[in-house]
């Protein structure tokens, strides 16, 4: 890895990431094939040898991102402290977040709050992780979009009943349902 950063620095590069998409979607990656993403990345980019094949899925994982946005104004942007967090503590869930109690969160800074994991055996179960998950997870200081993700994880349009039907979701789908304050 210090070749890699050296290298990057030498070029005049100020980050080196391997591109947006896949700082985005990397942790359901990694759920779902058990390879931490990121270290085999720099471990590549140091020259070593991939050493094994395809991995091979394993169960299904939801992501939620969670920003300090108001769901109820167009998804507005928010800013304040952060009062209270009580991350969930539903068991296997994983949660990446560099703010806490007591951050200062401003919107031209970004307003993501917490990448939430959720894995499970199955979609099935990984949407039941996510309900309890979601309903433990709690920020306070601002507005945020958790009661729509807890929406969107009781919706059966995104959560069929049954789950050999599939899900119905579509690009506009969020704009066809009454988006919770």
């Amino acid at each position: 890895m210090t070749r890699v950063l050296r290298a990057a620095a030498d070029s005049g590069a100020d980050a080196v990431h391997p591109g947006y998409g896949y700082l985005v979607a990397h942790p359901v990656s990694e759920e779902v094939a058990g390879l931490d993403l990121v270290r085999e990345t720099f471990r590549i980019a140091e020259g070593e040898a991939l050493g094994y094949g395809d991995p091979r899925a394993r169960g299904h994982a939801l992501q939620f991102r969670v920003y300090a946005e108001d769901p109820g104004q167009g998804f507005a942007a928010a800013r304040g402290t952060v009062r209270t967090r009580r991350p969930p503590s539903a068991p296997g869930v994983r949660l990446d977040s560099g703010v806490g109690q007591g951050s200062v969160v401003v919107p031209a800074f970004g307003t993501l709050l917490a990448k939430l994991i959720v894995p499970g055996a199955s979609r099935a179960e990984a949407l039941q992780r996510a309900r309890r998950a979601l309903r433990e997870f709690e920020v306070a200081g601002m507005p945020t979009n958790l009661s729509l993700l807890r929406t969107i994880v009781r919706d059966e349009a995104f959560a069929p009943p049954d789950p050999s039907r599939p899900f119905s979701v579509h690009t506009e789908w969020i704009e066809s349902r009454e988006v919770p304050a």
